[in-house]
């Protein structure tokens, strides 16, 4: 398993396509099940100014990313992230 340092980052946008800015981004191991596993090692970050954000994330794995809005408490989740060895992941969220 390797301990390379990757990175995950995007841009969170509302239904009107505009960014948003304080999203709450968060980053679970893919083979995590909310419903029988203790809280998993996840990943938060915020979105900026710009709606966007940066994760530092072990490399390589895979991940689900879960975005919950500030204004109006709607969430987005993308599934099956991988984040390659030595590679960084560009994530598009609608």
């Amino acid at each position: 398993c390797s301990s390379d340092l990757n990175t995950i980052s995007g841009v969170i946008t509302d239904n009107a396509g505009n960014t948003v800015e304080g999203a709450l981004v968060t980053l679970y191991p893919d083979n995590f099940n909310p419903v029988s596993d203790e809280n998993p090692d996840s990943l938060q970050g915020v979105t900026d100014s710009r709606g966007e954000y940066l994760l530092t994330v072990p490399g390589p794995a895979v991940f689900n990313l879960h975005a919950l809005l500030p204004e109006d408490s709607s969430t987005a989740l993308i599934q099956g992230i991988a984040v390659p060895e030595n590679n960084d992941a560009g994530v598009p969220v609608p």
